[in-house]
């Protein structure tokens, strides 16, 4: 506990796990519950700011390195549970190469199921490079899936000891989870497949 004590006013500032600061003015100490309230979704908020070891992932032009692959596959597809701020629900792809361990996570910002600019394009491309891996032999399983856009934003960094282990465990198949514009999401990841 951090105590600061002002010098003839008799002013206390305390900081403590509970709470990011007390005021008190001789005996009459007040600490009301609107005040603590804020101060823990102040807490709540700074909590994913909390990760600073950021994973250095693929972008969106590097999908030709799924080429590098020659066993079977899985192809994850993790979408955001909701848009984020850009209004694109984005989607986290992690190709995981079963019989090595080895596996390639591409960067979230970089990929999307909606709207018609690069991160469609992105997608796409990454799909159709794996489907040439079909052509060759091995087998790539698509699994796309709805995560919680918190768990995803956490995956992305080392230090939260989120794995995809934990993705998977925490997510929903998209073809069991087609709810509002999740629908369109599906639709477009489905015309994809197919039309490649």
């Amino acid at each position: 506990m951090l105590n600061i004590i002002s010098f003839h006013l008799g002013i206390k500032n305390t900081l403590s796990s509970n709470s990011l600061f007390s005021f008190s003015f001789g005996k009459n100490k007040r600490n009301s519950i609107s005040d603590q309230v804020i101060l823990n979704n102040v807490t709540d908020q700074n909590e994913r700011l909390f990760f600073k070891d950021y994973k250095t992932t693929l972008k969106g032009w590097e999908v030709n390195k799924v080429r590098d692959f020659c066993c079977d596959v899985d192809a994850y597809f993790f979408i955001d549970k909701t848009p984020d701020i850009s209004g694109w629900k984005l989607v986290l792809p992690v190709i995981h190469e079963k019989s090595s361990n080895k596996t390639y996570q591409f960067k979230r910002a970089c990929f999307t199921f909606d709207g018609c600019g690069g991160g469609l394009w992105n997608s796409e491309k990454l799909i159709l490079e794996l489907l040439k891996l079909r052509s060759k032999g091995i087998k790539v399983n698509f699994i796309p899936k709805v995560v919680e856009n918190d768990l995803l934003i956490a995956f992305e960094y080392c230090d939260s000891g989120k794995t995809l282990q934990d993705l998977i465990m925490n997510s929903v198949d998209l073809v069991n989870y087609r709810i509002g514009s999740l629908d369109s999401t599906y639709k477009k990841y489905t015309e994809i497949i197919n039309k490649n």
